[in-house]
């Protein structure tokens, strides 16, 4: 169920320092809250994430009940995230594809 959306939001201190930080927000619209089918093979690889991340946070020292982060707990910046995915295509010798058009292939 999708229920929160993860925001990157520009924060401006009294001196003028800019900032950028994460919330976790509810969606904009009552729509953007659904259920979000999942086939069987994509809950059973994500049965095994959960115990190699469980893992990871016992290892590293931090605690958090999202999915995905980096290695340290914090949320993964989208950038990092598409420089990754880009080089990964690169390696498989696989056409570029935006990241987005990911969503309806599963």
């Amino acid at each position: 169920m999708v229920k929160k959306q993860l925001l990157k939001v520009l924060e401006i201190d009294i001196e003028g320092n800019r900032t950028y930080k994460y919330k976790v927000v509810n969606p904009k619209t009552a729509s953007s809250v659904r259920f979000l089918p999942l086939p069987a093979s994509t809950l059973k690889e994500l049965d095994v994430h959960k115990v190699a991340h469980q893992t990871e946070m016992l290892k590293n020292g931090y605690r958090t009940p999202f999915v995905f982060t980096c290695d340290n707990g914090n949320f993964i910046d989208k950038t990092n995230l598409r420089r990754q995915y880009m080089r990964f295509l690169k390696r498989a010798n696989i056409k570029e594809k935006k990241f987005h058009s990911l969503r309806a292939t599963y």
